[in-house]
């Protein structure tokens, strides 16, 4: 069964990226994935993935959500 989730990479991307999945797949490797489709190269350390209410795991499973919003974090003080 196909499931369709969009993710929306706060000032990365302008529109969302959506996706078709066959098989369930991690946030963490989704969110990958989304990232190498769009030639952006980031580290996973530096990034929190939402859907909208809550931050999520990146070993969560992608298919309980319909979509996620990835924001970049900065360190320091």
């Amino acid at each position: 069964m196909m499931h369709r989730i969009c993710v929306r990479a706060v000032g990365l991307f302008e529109e969302p990226v959506c996706l078709d999945l066959r098989e369930c797949i991690s946030v963490g490797d989704l969110v990958a994935k989304v990232f190498d489709l769009r030639g952006v190269k980031t580290d996973l350390e530096v990034i929190a993935v939402s859907d909208g209410f809550k931050t999520l795991k990146f070993s969560e499973d992608a298919c309980s959500y319909k979509e996620l919003i990835v924001f970049r974090l900065f360190r320091g003080g």
